[in-house]
């Protein structure tokens, strides 16, 4: 199903949701890897995080993941 995550993407967001700065604006960096819809719905919520640096660092994934009407390119 589009937009379920999967458990890695379960996990990363998990680490996304709590825990020290680092380790939640990594998960952010990597959920921006996957370029899942399921991702994007993450990284949105994730802007609004306490924590500028968490909140930048998903704003900047969220641009690597784009949104469903963009066409992705491959390398």
């Amino acid at each position: 199903m589009a937009g379920t995550p999967t458990r890695s993407e379960a996990d990363l967001a998990a680490r996304l949701g709590g825990g020290p700065r680092e380790l939640r604006a990594k998960a952010a960096v990597a959920l921006g890897q996957t370029g899942t819809a399921a991702a994007r719905t993450l990284l949105e919520a994730a802007i609004a995080d306490a924590d500028p640096v968490v909140a930048r660092r998903a704003l900047l994934a969220l641009g690597w993941v784009g949104d469903a009407d963009t066409p992705r390119l491959q390398c």
